[in-house]
């Protein structure tokens, strides 16, 4: 990978620590650029997958994926998205599953993805015991339970016009770039319904 690339990849990491109020001048960000490497994925590229276990986290720096799960009925379903700045591991929507053993679960590229793979023992390091990097952790792990709490409501309510408002709300960007096939794995209906709620007004149950 050209050097360019991954400093502008640890560019935009960085920049979004300092966004938050964090000091990013001290060895703590140097032990993660030292230890921590960066990623790309092409479009429908298995980002991670629930069958080869990673001890890592991905931090977003551009980009969408999913969080994909198939039924043992072959219906798939997406579980949540992704976007630029978040953090993300299978972790974060296989816990919502009883025996998720038994789906196929995959995070799954979008759009193509250029991101930072953090271990998870340096990560959970710094996040229990760490300076500003460990503020900055705990912060954007507290954002992301709080976004998962309020997108299990909407998915409590089962209804398409609520998980449709959600994303237009919290993640336009997947609106605005992401195939309708895969918006509708995440409303929990077909293609071709999902067609049907946008001419129809998005009004659909």
């Amino acid at each position: 990978m050209p050097q360019n690339t991954q400093s502008s990849v640890f560019s935009r990491w960085r920049t979004d620590i300092e966004k938050n109020g964090f000091d990013t001048t001290s060895e703590e960000w140097q032990l993660f650029f030292d230890n921590c490497q960066v990623v790309q994925f092409d479009n429908r590229d298995t980002v991670l997958d629930a069958m080869s276990p990673t001890r890592h986290i991905l931090f977003v720096a551009s980009g969408i994926c999913a969080a994909q799960h198939e039924l043992p009925d072959g219906d798939t379903r997406i579980a949540r998205f992704f976007c630029e700045t978040d953090f993300c591991t299978l972790a974060d929507f296989l816990s919502d599953f009883k025996d998720f053993d038994k789906f196929n679960n995959i995070l799954l590229a979008l759009t193509a993805i250029e991101g930072v793979l953090i271990p998870i023992d340096l990560w959970t390091e710094e996040y229990v015991n760490g300076g500003d990097i460990g503020k900055y952790a705990r912060l954007k792990m507290m954002r992301m339970h709080l976004f998962d709490i309020e997108l299990l409501k909407v998915k409590t309510m089962n209804r398409t016009q609520n998980s449709f408002s959600f994303l237009e709300e919290q993640q336009p960007e997947v609106l605005a770039n992401v195939p309708h096939k895969f918006i509708a794995q995440f409303l929990g209906i077909t293609a071709e319904g999902f067609s049907r709620f946008l001419k129809s007004g998005r009004i659909l149950s």
